[in-house]
């Protein structure tokens, strides 16, 4: 396995922003696909997000040559 830790902004449609902190832990198959699992905290944000705080899961990650996705379950405050 694989532990991959970074800094992502997730943004509005209107250009307010969503800044998190992830840890996730990957698995790799023999054949380049694989799966992850994790969580994110929410560190801040701005326009109405500003100040937000929060954390989620990741559930359900997989990856492959068609992409990837996942599902995510928690909670936002701002």
């Amino acid at each position: 396995a694989f532990i991959q830790i970074g800094d992502e902004t997730i943004t509005a449609a209107n250009g307010d922003k969503i800044y998190t902190k992830s840890e996730s832990y990957i698995f790799l198959n023999p054949d380049g696909t694989g799966y992850y699992t994790g969580t994110w905290v929410i560190t801040d944000g701005t326009g109405r997000f500003a100040g937000a705080t929060g954390s989620a899961t990741i559930n359900n990650g997989v990856f492959g040559p068609d992409g990837n996705h996942h599902n995510s379950v928690g909670t936002i405050t701002y």
